[in-house]
């Protein structure tokens, strides 16, 4: 399986129009997708802490841990 992970919507779109083929343009999908709290909270997308404050790290960094979390669960699944 592969897969492109993306933080946002708009690298998805990004990934998916760079794709040289429909099939390759599939394999894109928000890393956030991985993490079941994000789907069901439908928050998929990663907010870039850039502009914010030390609290605003610390979210971003608990939101991709869960979702990486998620995605080794999903690797373990289809190996």
């Amino acid at each position: 399986m592969d897969l492109v992970l993306a933080a946002d919507r708009g690298h998805v779109r990004e990934l998916r129009r760079a794709a040289r083929r429909p099939e390759d343009a599939q394999k894109v999908r928000l890393l956030r997708e991985f993490d079941a709290g994000a789907v069901a909270a439908g928050t998929l997308e990663v907010d870039d802490p850039w502009y914010g404050g030390a609290a605003d790290f610390e979210r971003c960094l608990r939101e991709v841990e869960a979702a990486c979390r998620g995605l080794v669960d999903h690797l373990r699944g289809s190996a």
